[in-house]
């Protein structure tokens, strides 16, 4: 019978090494710093390829997701703008769409609108007098 491997400091600090990593991989996913990863493609790749690339001298991997979480909040504050820039809570500003029909103007709906260029009168004045005179009288000349 073999004897039961013993587990050396080695084993334990990969081991540590490879659950912080995991932890830290973790945080690329949290929509919380999807605004960071969007203005900072570079850091994204870094903490792709090495989640403890910003990671100074860590207990456990607890330690080292807090340190890469505190490092992603502070770049995070960095982003925001000011409380007098407006913040997330400000609203856009309004887009003007053309003039304004004045409410005098536009119609109701329950009226109806007639274009009459011609004053009907005139133009009923003017056949009738065409054809007044056009007609002969019967014995006229």
């Amino acid at each position: 019978m073999e004897p039961a491997a013993i587990s050396t400091d080695d084993d334990e600090d990969a081991k540590e090494a490879k659950m912080a990593e995991k932890k830290a991989n973790r945080l690329l996913l949290d929509p919380k710093y999807r605004s960071v990863f969007d203005a900072d493609a570079t850091l994204l790749k870094v903490l792709t390829d090495d989640p403890l690339y910003f990671v100074d001298d860590y207990v456990d991997a607890q330690d080292a997701s807090d340190q890469v979480k505190d490092m992603l909040d502070e770049r995070l504050a960095g982003l925001k703008p000011a409380e007098g820039d407006g913040g997330d809570d400000a609203k856009p500003p309004a887009v003007d769409a053309g003039a304004p029909n004045p409410s005098s103007t536009t119609p109701k709906k329950d009226e109806k609108t007639v274009v009459n260029p011609l004053n009907e009168d005139k133009v009923t004045s003017s056949i009738l007098a065409k054809l007044q005179k056009g007609r002969r009288t019967p014995g006229g000349a």
